[in-house]
């Protein structure tokens, strides 16, 4: 189907997180929409030891994902791939949900079934997102946090992953309508980095969310490149403590401590401007590049191995919005 065989799933657009899983030493993919063949809910695994594209499950007819864009996770306490969607077929329902309302857009795919099916939550209509929206998940704390700051949006919540329930840390309110110019709006990426703090991204501004404060701040103009919503990839190195980006076919790194940003000149790195996906395998201590239709991968190690993540501190903070 569509060259699956030949060169794996492709980079799709709306799809651009590339979520890692210690536990099964593979990096997950799925989602994404727009374009032919974007439109399924089937999940691929990549494994970097035997470079290997492996199609977990395959395309349910009909069934189409939308506007995933930054919105896939991989928990591995509970072994499961977590995405944050709309979900659709052509009568406007997920069949697979076997419910009759399509607006359901927190759905889990657990590794020992292969098969999408819906969050669990304590209520099920406390998320419900716009577009281009974010995910992070913190599994220090056992937490999820999305962010969907646009018209449409449901603001930014904490899921607990083992309950189901939903708290607000920040209502939509207060992210767009009141904060307008000091938060990040839509399709944008963000990651942990450490030491309670989100860093999200959208076009040349930076944004930092504290944990611990729960507040953004914005420094403009920060990022060298302008972040698109499409071909930028980035991914968290925690053992060296930075945040790599591959955008406009340029590789460069973040150190959230110095709060610095480095071009870096690779030989053999890819220079084309193509769309990209970009993880790090903690197992192997190594980035893994990904480009759209490409026929290899690059892989490469940064740093001296040494172990520098840091604890997300605890709690959370939880605030019901009003």
């Amino acid at each position: 189907m569509h060259n699956f065989a030949t060169r794996g799933p492709s980079v799709r657009d709306w799809s651009q997180k590339f979520p890692y899983s210690l536990k099964n030493g593979k990096a997950y993919y799925a989602g994404g929409n727009h374009g032919v063949p974007h439109k399924y809910d089937d999940v691929w695994s990549y494994d970097v030891v035997t470079n290997t594209w492996t199609m977990e499950s395959a395309p349910t007819p009909g069934v189409r994902p939308l506007h995933t864009y930054w919105c896939l996770d991989y928990d591995d306490a509970s072994d499961r791939l977590i995405q944050y969607a709309r979900i659709s077929d052509a009568t406007g329902k997920w069949p697979l949900l076997q419910d009759p309302d399509p607006d359901i857009y927190l759905i889990q795919w657990p590794n020992s079934t292969k098969t999408w099916e819906a969050f669990p939550l304590q209520d099920m209509a406390a998320l419900k997102n716009g577009f281009g929206c974010a995910t992070v998940l913190l599994p220090d704390v056992n937490r999820l946090i999305t962010y969907a700051g646009n018209w449409d949006g449901s603001g930014m919540q904490s899921v607990n992953l083992t309950t189901g329930k939903v708290e607000t840390l920040l209502s939509n309110q207060e992210i767009y309508h009141e904060n307008f110019d000091g938060t990040p709006r839509d399709r944008l990426g963000m990651e942990y980095v450490g030491n309670g703090k989100i860093i999200a991204w959208e076009h040349h501004n930076k944004f930092t969310y504290d944990l611990v404060t729960n507040k953004w701040t914005k420094e403009e103009n920060f990022w060298p490149l302008d972040l698109q919503s499409a071909g930028t990839a980035a991914a968290y190195d925690p053992v060296n403590g930075l945040l790599f980006f591959h955008s406009q076919g340029k590789f460069w790194s973040y150190d959230p401590v110095k709060n610095k940003v480095e071009m870096l000149n690779i030989p053999g790195m890819p220079s084309a401007k193509k769309e990209s996906l970009l993880y790090y395998d903690i197992k192997n201590n190594v980035l893994v590049l990904y480009e759209d239709d490409a026929t290899s991968m690059f892989v490469y190690r940064h740093g001296d191995g040494t172990v520098k993540r840091q604890p997300i501190p605890t709690p959370v903070p939880q605030r019901i919005a009003p």
